[in-house]
């Protein structure tokens, strides 16, 4: 990844993982999963080049997918760095109903304090705040107060990571709006993520 986004072969790799997770969510929704998003992660190199939002748009457009049902992602360390140009592109993919996410949120650049000021929907807690929920006293955690705190900002809360049923549990009780880890499952290719929604229906 770094090597593509030096030579910039990030944009047109970008464009193709688009169309190949818009293709899979018309396969999901054929299936009856009418109800599953797609989150997507993207570079600073493709969100800051000339044209994204346009050309983003113009492949749901062609591909028939629902704006809505897109979800970006950018981690939240590139939060350093042209901060104003990656909110006003945040802002702008809003406009057209798409949801913007920080992925790894806690450990790098941005605080709860500045996300008022940030264009997206989403907060994405990163692992080891979850790894904590195992080593420490309830009391003396602060995952719970992120989520309290973001939920507070109206934003979505979904946290990695999430490995054990007491993490799991823990999460539930305050109120983390999804979880992902290997819980509920290890990286799975296209046609075994579909398997898996069609076992589990509507509690995965």
């Amino acid at each position: 990844i770094p090597i593509a986004e030096e030579t910039k072969d990030i944009i047109p790799i970008g464009k193709l993982i688009l169309k190949n997770a818009c293709n899979f969510l018309k396969q999901l929704q054929a299936a009856g999963h009418d109800d599953v998003d797609i989150s997507i992660n993207i570079s600073p190199v493709q969100i800051l080049s000339k044209g994204f939002v346009e050309d983003t748009i113009e492949i749901l457009s062609e591909l028939n997918v629902d704006p809505t049902n897109i979800h970006f992602e950018l981690t939240e360390s590139v939060f350093s760095e042209d901060l104003e140009q990656i909110n006003e592109v945040f802002g702008e993919l809003s406009s057209y109903g798409i949801k913007s996410a920080i992925d790894d949120f806690g450990t790098a650049y941005s605080s709860l304090s500045r996300l008022r000021e940030l264009n997206v929907d989403t907060i994405k807690i990163d692992r080891p705040f979850i790894a904590k929920i195992n080593e420490l006293r309830e009391e003396a955690t602060v995952t719970n107060d992120i989520i309290s705190m973001a939920h507070k900002m109206e934003l979505y809360v979904v946290a990695e990571g999430v490995e054990t049923q007491h993490q799991y549990d823990y999460l539930r009780y305050y109120g983390a709006d999804k979880v992902q880890g290997y819980l509920i499952s290890m990286p799975m290719d296209a046609d075994a993520a579909l398997e898996f929604l069609n076992y589990w229906g509507n509690d995965a």
